[in-house]
């Protein structure tokens, strides 16, 4: 068994005329077995960094009772979590690429494995499946084309397949560029999914290619391909439920962020089972770009449809983004200060392209490489994913149906009281007319007392902003129709009260049994 561990403080400052600044971060820290599964565990149980792993907790244990006080009120953070345990997985790489280089960028702090390339030695580390793409006959489910324009599933099964499955799944994996560097090492790369307890059935892909890595910021992106339905369908589920409790988490407790500094970390610690672990952040640092020796990318005007409203804006880089590229990233944070849509809820269209749900990371596709310049117009509208709440959305939508036949009968009524007291009905039927009126008007007052228990039953999801807002809505016109309801019925009642009918006809509500004032023996 051999063991490497190596931590070393990646900073390297350069002095400029505007001062220091930092182009390269953190700590990296790799470890080397010898492909036993049970050297993992001994590993785990000697380390001296941390003996004994207090501080970790096994994410199959993981529960409520671990957060904070403070952040036990809902559920909310603590399915965050489990989410991203969910989607966190172990890499394992078995081999250097020969291409390392021997220094981190522009510094002369040593690149790790360098000294061990074309070595078949075993390495392990995490990463997390950000999304989950699925496609039929070359399509994603916004008739998206493949970039590389697959048609049919590229996983080893399907590749020594005579009919491969036209239907597959990509999904893409975030790790560290120094644990898996280049299609090289991806090669002899495999990814275990859900190994949370020493008995959890060995879930793989094995399919995995490097798409994009950037040494600099020590991010990797790889691409996991899959016909596994089951498999993929689930983490498609999670990947959504992730995006969904992210950004309730971010709004739920951004005034706190600063004060409590709460973090937590989900991986393998020495390619074993996952852990939690909580605590708090103590420094923040900026990453600062390289300088580079080209001019910054001119800002780009354009002009945003959205249904009927169209609107300039001007996308430009900040300050600290010298040497990087208008993308997707700069557009979504844009409409999201214009509109108050979240990046998540962003569905574009330009020409032929399609896009939602844009990629907020640092690989965000540059708009100009899309083909988009000054003064194109793209047009935006609201993806909204279904709420869970389908039932009371259907109820919902009965009972409008339901209150627009009453609106028509209310408005019928007043146009029939109208006639009448314009004359329209001779004296004698008048009395009769208008008795009818009112126990109509009543009627109609009992069918808008039920539709309102029905909507005060509703229970909808507390994402559902608009559902709610419609409920509001109808309940506030209901509410007027009733008082429109029992101010006829007042009205009606008064009119003949205050006259000599009420003597010679009696009461308009229903009769009841009494004798007649000339033979009452009680009478004075």
């Amino acid at each position: 068994m051999e063991v490497l561990r190596s931590e070393e403080n990646r900073f390297h400052s350069t002095s400029t005329d505007q001062g220091m600044e930092i182009t390269c971060i953190g700590e990296h820290e790799s470890q080397f077995y010898d492909g036993c599964e049970s050297a993992l565990e001994k590993l785990f149980e000697g380390c001296t960094k941390n003996p004994g792993h207090a501080n970790f907790i096994p994410v199959n244990t993981f529960g409520l009772e671990h957060l904070p006080e403070g952040y036990r009120d809902t559920n909310v953070l603590h399915e965050l979590v489990k989410a991203i345990a969910e989607l966190t997985v172990r890499i394992q790489v078995n081999t250097v690429s020969p291409y390392r280089p021997e220094f981190w960028p522009e510094s002369t702090v040593p690149y790790p494995c360098f000294g061990l390339k074309e070595r078949e030695i075993i390495r392990t580390g995490s990463g997390r499946i950000r999304s989950v793409i699925k496609y039929d006959n070359g399509y994603n489910k916004f008739d998206g084309k493949h970039k590389k324009d697959h048609t049919a599933c590229t996983c080893h099964k399907c590749q020594q397949s005579d009919v491969p499955c036209t239907i597959w799944w990509e999904a893409e994996l975030l790790t560290a560029t120094s644990l898996v560097f280049d299609d090289e090492e991806v090669r002899s790369s495999s990814c275990r999914l859900f190994y949370d307890t020493p008995d959890s059935p060995v879930v793989s892909l094995d399919k995995i290619t490097v798409d994009n890595v950037n040494i600099v910021e020590d991010r990797c992106l790889l691409i996991c391909v899959s016909c596994d339905v089951a498999l993929m369908e689930r983490l498609e589920k999670t990947v959504e439920l992730f995006d969904e409790l992210m950004w309730d988490v971010h709004d739920r407790y951004k005034a706190s962020r600063d004060v409590d500094k709460l973090t937590f970390v989900v991986s393998h610690p020495h390619g074993y089972l996952k852990q939690v672990s909580i605590g708090q952040w103590k420094n923040v640092y900026q990453f600062i770009r390289p300088r580079k020796l080209v001019l910054d990318e001119p800002p780009l005007k354009l002009t945003i449809v959205h249904g009927r409203r169209q609107f300039p804006v001007c996308l430009k880089l900040a300050e600290n983004e010298n040497g990087d590229r208008i993308s997707m990233r700069h557009l979504a944070e844009k409409i999201t200060c214009e509109t108050g849509l979240r990046p998540r809820d962003q569905k574009y269209y330009y020409k032929d392209l399609t896009w939602e749900n844009p990629d907020m990371g640092p690989w965000s596709p540059a708009l100009r490489d899309m083909g988009i310049k000054n003064g194109d117009k793209i047009h935006l509208v609201n993806f909204q994913k279904p709420y869970c709440d389908w039932h009371e959305i259907s109820t919902l939508d009965d009972i409008v149906k339901e209150n627009a036949a009453c609106t028509k009968e209310l408005h019928m009524l007043f146009y029939k009281l109208h006639g009448i007291n314009e004359g329209f009905v001779d004296g004698n039927n008048q009395t009769m007319a208008f008795n009818t009126l009112k126990e109509k008007f009543e009627t109609l007052k009992c069918t808008f007392l039920e539709q309102i228990q029905v909507l005060n039953t509703l229970n909808f999801d507390h994402r559902n902003a608009v559902g709610q807002a419609r409920r509001r809505q109808l309940l506030d016109q209901i509410q007027r129709q009733i008082d429109q309801c029992t101010g006829v019925s007042n009205t009606i009642f008064h009119k003949f009260a205050q006259g000599h009918y009420l003597a010679n006809v009696g009461r308009i509500f229903p009769r009841d049994i009494r004798t007649r004032p000339s033979f009452n023996k009680w009478a004075n």
